[in-house]
């Protein structure tokens, strides 16, 4: 079984996915990665043994074993060469990329080599301290356990391209943990900060991308208008997105303003709300990971089984790798 952080990594990879470059090669390799048959992968392997440089080669290897049990050391083996030989590659900008720290869980990568890793990293910097894109790769590296570092890191980025929303946007998923995403009302409100700074400085589509933070940021931090009004604008249909965009939007925005209405005491919307963000086809990553429940959480709590049971049974329409998840809840 994938480890859930792993799952979680990329997930919010695919969400930062927006401000990637339209010549990033990731698609075309990840299409390679999974065609791959065992004994195809070997003779990429063997060919790395004669050309050690072939950074295409490696990247491709590294999607391969991207979450495959027992490929972990493979996975961090091509991961931690081109961190330590070839650290603007792309593959390293993507979740794909990342050598995770230990102790997270037992197929993880084991704390040496996560550990070359970040002093690959720091020595990179140390020779080009105003190198974005190797920012960008020691703040990934560090993110997961040492936030403060990678904090540092982003904020000198912004500092040097106080024009690009990447950096706020990073900053800001950077405060996520525990429920709702946030260990506490002042981390939302610092992510909330630096997701509206993102907000200013981004395209419609970019500004679309992160409704769906802002309203979960706002709403923990308390910030109960602005949650109403992002979610509002979560609803909006724009006549070039697709429906899995739409989908989840649907989903996350009910979800935000059912939220508010039981705040308020209106359990009659927040029925509704739960409801309406049921009633999607799924999209990718709701199909593959689930629906939001915090709040299904919240009408339980509030006694209100019924309608959470109809919940259940709008997403087993579009989670099918949760069926066995929902039945154990109903």
């Amino acid at each position: 079984m994938r480890n859930v952080l792993i799952l979680g990594v990329l997930i919010e990879g695919l969400l930062l996915a927006a401000s990637g470059s339209a010549q990033d090669p990731i698609g075309e390799w990840r299409a390679r990665a999974k065609a791959l048959t065992a004994a195809e992968a070997a003779a990429l392997e063997a060919h790395l043994l004669e050309d050690p440089t072939d950074v295409e080669t490696r990247s491709v290897l590294i999607i391969h074993y991207f979450g495959r049990p027992g490929e972990r050391d493979r996975h961090d083996a091509h991961a931690l060469w081109l961190v330590e030989h070839a650290p603007e590659s792309d593959v390293l900008r993507n979740p794909y990329g990342l050598i995770l720290p230990a102790p997270v869980g037992p197929d993880l990568a084991e704390p040496a080599v996560w550990t070359r890793a970040v002093a690959a990293w720091r020595r990179h910097l140390e020779e080009d301290p105003e190198n974005l894109v190797l920012l960008d790769g020691a703040a990934r590296s560090l993110s997961l356990s040492r936030p403060e570092e990678a904090s540092e890191l982003l904020y000198e980025a912004v500092r040097l391209d106080p024009t690009n929303p990447r950096w706020p946007e990073r900053l800001g998923h950077l405060h996520r943990r525990g429920r709702d995403g946030f260990r506490s009302l002042e981390q939302a409100a610092a992510a909330l900060e630096q997701l509206e700074r993102a907000y200013e400085l981004s395209d419609l589509r970019g500004r679309n991308a992160l409704l769906e933070h802002l309203a979960r940021a706002a709403f923990v931090a308390g910030e109960t208008a602005k949650a109403g009004e992002f979610a509002e604008a979560m609803l909006i249909r724009y006549p070039d997105e697709g429906a899995s965009l739409d989908s989840r939007q649907t989903h996350y925005g009910n979800l935000t303003l059912g939220r508010l209405a039981l705040r308020q005491g209106d359990t009659g919307e927040a029925r509704a709300r739960l409801l309406a963000a049921g009633r999607i086809d799924g999209g990718p990553a709701l199909s593959s990971f689930g629906p939001n429940m915090a709040l299904a959480l919240d009408l339980l709590e509030a006694g209100a089984t019924d309608v959470v049971l109809e919940y259940f049974e709008l997403c087993a329409a579009f989670w099918e790798r949760g069926q066995d998840q929902l039945a154990a809840w109903t």
